[in-house]
């Protein structure tokens, strides 16, 4: 069985993928989208302090 994962709001996953090399590259409503140097996209929504 795989380890559970962390619960993370998304202030605290924006650090943690910018530490990791990625860039902000625009933002969709509350969804903002996050780019590293080899074109991964990783999509955060943003809905206030939810987890």
């Amino acid at each position: 069985m795989s380890p559970k994962q962390p619960v993370v709001n998304a202030k605290q996953l924006i650090k943690a993928l910018e530490k990791k090399g990625f860039v902000f590259s625009r933002q969709s409503g509350s969804h903002a989208i996050y780019i590293d140097k080899n074109g991964t996209r990783v999509t955060v929504p943003i809905h206030g302090k939810k987890i």
